[in-house]
């Protein structure tokens, strides 16, 4: 329960932050069409009621300057953070003003209380915020036209106060009511979309573990057989390609089968995953360390010679042959390695791998040996 109100929790704040942008966003273009608009306007004053043309006017220019800045403030960090509440003070000065006029003009209501409405519409469809912010817009409104007739010079008659009402009152509803709706539509697709996000991203991340697991050994972490194979055909044919140096190091541990009779499969797991642990310390970033199955290790090392290969196995021989178990003292682990590098007469990482499996055989005539090491001859 506290897992899913922690994931509501979250789900909601990013809900929130996404519909601050979008608020901000239609903020400034609104804000933007309303500084046009609203001194615009004068002339619908002059024209509609002629005897208050000139002080409506002088209120529509009073507004710009305040209007404006809040307009700009939306570019601070301020007005990033709060734009709805920018334009909630915005759009209330509009409306304080409209609502004055509609309360002092002589028979023309319904086109001032139309203004009223259309301010309160844009809110709720032109705007993107919450629902909340269109419900204190109505109430603003509300008051404000209530101040107005209240402090008016001439008392409304009930034809003018019913004819606005009748304009407000629908404006309310009809906004407040799509406002919601959209807002919990809005909700439902947000969801929607990030659960099929998360989806996606979950999606993602099991291909991304099963083809890890398709080209990884189970037990070690090593590369498995497939990605030996795979990688093995492309850097044979990278040198074949450049006339370049490959090695191959085919490792098997030479007593497994016995430490696992005597000691436990649980310790001859141990030692595979130790043997891998060296392995993948020892061997260099470009190389490829892997485990073909059952106690048989590989090592490909692009661009190495017989040398430095030779070295490296002997390297290994040696710290393999350091592993003990820690409950099991007795247990001695040696390696037995084959070395080969690729010749100019190899056709294919088969002839390449056979002559590494022929030199593998040799060296565990004796056990914990590398063929051929450094001295020794190539047959």
């Amino acid at each position: 329960m506290a897992g899913d109100t922690l994931d509501t929790f979250r789900l909601r704040s990013a809900f929130g932050a996404e519909v601050k942008r979008a608020t901000r966003a239609t903020a400034v273009a609104g804000g933007l069409i309303a500084i046009v608009a609203f001194p615009v306007w004068a002339g619908f004053d002059h024209l509609v009621d002629p005897s208050h043309g000139a002080e409506f006017t002088a209120l529509r220019l009073s507004l710009e300057l305040p209007l404006v800045a809040l307009w700009l403030s939306l570019f601070t960090q301020a007005g990033r953070r709060h734009p709805e509440l920018v334009m909630l003070l915005f759009l209330g000065l509009i409306q304080a003003a409209i609502a004055f006029m509609t309360s002092r003009v002589d028979e023309a209501h319904a086109p001032y209380a139309l203004g009223l409405s259309l301010a309160i519409y844009a809110s709720s469809f032109l705007l993107i915020w919450p629902w909340q912010y269109t419900a204190a817009l109505i109430g603003l409104t509300w008051v404000a036209l209530a101040v107005a007739i209240g402090t008016a010079p001439q008392a409304l008659d009930a034809s003018a106060i019913a004819t606005i009402a009748f304009y407000l009152g629908t404006a309310s509803l009809v906004a407040f009511v799509g406002q919601l709706h959209r807002q919990m539509t809005a909700w439902q697709e947000f969801r929607s979309r990030l659960e099929l996000e998360l989806e996606q991203e979950r999606n993602r991340q099991l291909l991304e573990q099963l083809e890890r697991l398709s080209r990884e050994d189970s037990l070690t972490g090593l590369a498995n057989r497939r990605c030996w194979d795979e990688t093995l055909s492309r850097e044979f044919e990278r040198a074949r390609r450049q006339d370049g140096r490959l090695a191959v190091l085919l490792c098997d541990l030479d007593r497994l089968k016995e430490i696992n009779d005597r000691f436990g499969h649980a310790t001859g797991d141990w030692v595979l995953k130790a043997a891998a642990d060296v392995l993948r310390e020892r061997v260099r970033a470009g190389d490829l360390a892997a485990r073909l199955g059952g106690e048989e290790f590989t090592v490909l090392c692009p661009d190495t010679d017989f040398a430095a290969a030779s070295a490296l196995a002997e390297d290994l021989r040696a710290r393999l042959g350091e592993l003990r178990p820690g409950e099991v003292a007795t247990a001695e682990v040696t390696v037995s390695i084959g070395v080969a590098c690729r010749e100019p007469v190899d056709l294919s990482p088969t002839e390449l791998v056979l002559r590494a499996d022929d030199r593998l055989y040799r060296a565990k005539r004796t056990r914990n040996a590398v063929y051929p090491n450094r001295v020794s001859s190539v047959a």
